[in-house]
């Protein structure tokens, strides 16, 4: 449980350039999330909340909370950095090269 504690602060602090607010329920929850899914799992799902796309869950603002109530979103959810699929790709390229066609024309 403290080491989950401790990724997050560390993780947290590094992106945010402050400490965490983490109370007394953080606590509890974070020795629930380690006993049922393990150390290993609740750090990575922990990375995929401070990544993730969601609008709910990156407006929210991290928490082992948020973490706990949105776990089956997270373990699913792309996230930024994630590899992307090859349609995606191919989606992502077609619109670059739209976007070029358009500035040839206005030039």
């Amino acid at each position: 449980m403290h080491q989950a504690i401790d990724h997050f602060h560390t993780i947290f602090l590094a992106r945010n350039r402050e400490k965490p607010h983490i109370t007394g329920k953080d606590a509890a929850l974070a020795k629930q999330l380690v006993t049922r899914h393990g150390l290993e799992k609740v750090k990575e799902v922990m990375e995929a909340m401070l990544d993730s796309l969601d609008p709910f869950i990156s407006q929210s603002g991290p928490s082992f909370g948020l973490l706990s109530s949105q776990w089956n979103k997270l373990v699913q959810a792309p996230r930024r950095g994630a590899l992307l699929t090859d349609q995606t790709r191919r989606n992502l390229q077609a619109v670059q090269e739209a976007l070029r066609a358009g500035r040839a024309r206005e030039d």
